[in-house]
């Protein structure tokens, strides 16, 4: 692309390095640099080193990364860019979204879905190499103050930037359902669900403790199978105290983790928004925010806005520099052409212009 990331004036993680300044032109040819410049204000050169990567099967990768800077910096939502060092023969980065964080030991995680050579040469490093990253960038979710109740909507792998949100809204005392959708068992299986749909009880599966979306939800959430079914209280410890548990094991949010796949092999049979649509007629909802295929998000956005309920979407697009200066990953909405990278990943449903 002849953009040299060298040039960037990005901060860098040594205290004595430049800050981000100046402004950057937008797509209109005006500078619209201050209405990202809070959130990429705190973004860094970071050199990330693998701690672990796990296949999950399906195609998705679990790697833990030891990255400080990103793991203090980064806010729900935010995306790093992400390059293989040494790797001369895939220069551009790769925009991924955080599914969890542990500021005290400077880890993050990331479920990278493979698609392509770079992603596959990622997911193939091993323990101990580094990776070259920028980050935190990106605006990331942001629910209306005062929110009570959200619905938080995730297909397949953009489950993943989701939990983080989740994890927040718990720690705030929202009551939140939260809809994870899949193709089938097998991908579910890889976001850490397995065949909850069948039973007559439900108790955590060890996979789900150290799965990086499902460990903080089945902390936050009461998780509801096909048949409706609630937490009991031999799961108080698991669901743990983020939204609080009363003595009765009852979740006093009443919050759940509803699971849908195409197929019906895992919880209910058919499509995030078939449950999201139910949802929101019982009206009370006063946030969504929704990730994964775009033809969901849409859909999403209609029925949000049909209910009069605000509605983020978080959406992906192709990213060469990752900070707004190469225009690659435009986004039509009804004030002009956004960047991805820098305006989003997150947006207000209502001003996307959907194709």
């Amino acid at each position: 692309m002849g953009f040299l990331m060298s040039e960037v004036p990005l901060q860098g993680a040594h205290p004595s390095a430049p800050s981000l300044g100046g402004g950057v032109q937008g797509v209109s040819g005006q500078s619209d640099f201050r209405e990202s410049s809070s959130v990429q204000a705190t973004a860094a050169l970071e050199p990330c080193i693998i701690l672990s990567s796990t296949s999950r099967g399906a195609g998705i990768w679990h790697l833990v990364l030891e990255a400080p800077h990103c793991a203090k910096s980064l806010r729900p939502g935010q995306f790093i860019h992400l390059r293989l060092t040494g790797d001369s023969m895939h220069l551009l980065r790769r925009p991924l979204s955080v599914c969890a964080v542990d500021v005290s030991a400077g880890h993050i995680e990331l479920l990278i879905q493979v698609k392509g050579e770079g992603t596959r040469l990622l997911v193939a490093a091993r323990p101990g190499q580094v990776l070259d990253a920028i980050g935190p960038l990106g605006r990331g979710w942001q629910p209306p103050e005062g929110v009570r109740r959200a619905l938080l909507v995730g297909g397949g792998i953009g489950c993943a930037p989701l939990a983080p949100l989740s994890r927040q809204l718990a720690v705030q005392g929202v009551e939140q359902h939260f809809i994870m959708g899949a193709r089938d068992a097998a991908l579910m299986d890889a976001l850490g669900v397995l065949t909850l749909g069948k039973h007559q009880s439900i108790a955590p599966h060890p996979v789900m403790a150290s799965h990086p979306v499902i460990a903080g939800l089945t902390r936050n959430l009461v998780l509801e199978s096909a048949g409706g079914l609630r937490v009991k209280p031999a799961m108080t410890e698991e669901i743990g105290t983020s939204l609080g548990v009363d003595a009765s094991g009852v979740a006093t949010g009443s919050s759940l983790l509803h699971l849908v796949t195409d197929d019906g092999s895992v919880g209910r049979k058919g499509f995030t928004t078939d449950i999201a649509r139910e949802l929101l007629a019982t009206g009370g909802f006063d946030y969504l925010a929704t990730c994964g295929p775009e033809p969901m998000q849409r859909i999403l956005a209609d029925l949000a806005y049909a209910a009069g309920t605000p509605c983020e979407v978080s959406l992906e697009r192709r990213m060469a520099c990752g900070i707004g200066a190469c225009l690659s990953c435009v986004v039509d909405t009804t004030e002009g052409k956004k960047r991805a990278c820098v305006n989003g990943p997150v947006f207000d449903a209502r001003e996307v212009l959907w194709s």
